[in-house]
Formats: structure tokens, C-alpha cells, sequence
């Protein structure tokens, strides 16, 4: 069965799209899953699941003080499967730290 999906771009160049519920029960995926991608020829890809155990993936965000940014890139790790997303700045003022934890 063939299903079009659409193609969304997260952070600051990354492209995505969302697999179909169904496929990823079928084989398997649960949050933290890895697959594998194989390029083929004449623009085709090859979406594969791995067969191994389930990492646990850390993502590290540095603060920079923009808040629309800090928003983006939370939401962008998120979406990539990251369990645990850390924040670090030598301050956090009080506005993005109420905003960080109604996320």
C-alpha cells in the first residue's frame, strides 16, 4: 500500500517526515528505535528497521538567550527521538525556564 506524507523541516536544516502507525507496530518501533536508511538508485530510499536493542539518546542544547531559537531546537530534538534533552547556560532567566517546563 502506497501513502504520501508529507516532507516538514525541523531546526535549521533538517528535513522529516512521520511513518505510518500501523508499519511501525508491525515491526516493532517504539520511541528511541533506530532504523537504517539506504540510498538506491534513481532517488529512491530504503527505510529499514534495526534489529538491535534500544538506545537511549542525550541531546545537549547550549543557551543562547533567544527564545523563539531555544524553542525550535527543544521541539527539533524531540522529534528526533532524543529521551533526554539538557539545557546549559551560565543563567537561565526566569521567562525561558517557565516556558521550558510548560513544554
Amino acid at each position: 500500500m502506497e501513502e504520501a506524507r508529507k516532507v516538514q523541516i525541523t531546526g535549521k536544516s533538517t528535513y522529516m517526515i512521520t511513518l505510518p502507525k500501523k508499519w511501525a507496530v508491525d515491526v516493532g518501533l517504539q520511541p528511541g528505535s533506530l532504523v537504517s536508511l539506504s540510498y538506491r538508485g534513481e532517488g529512491t530510499l530504503l527505510l529499514t528497521p534495526s534489529r538491535t536493542k534500544t538506545v537511549t539518546s542525550h541531546k545537549t542544547l547550549k543557551l543562547d538567550g533567544e527564545k523563539n531559537g531555544l524553542r525550535r531546537d527543544i521541539i527539533g530534538a524531540y522529534v528526533m527521538g532524543h529521551q533526554f534533552i539538557e539545557l546549559h547556560a551560565r543563567t537561565i532567566p526566569q521567562e525561558i525556564r517557565k516556558d521550558c517546563e510548560r513544554m
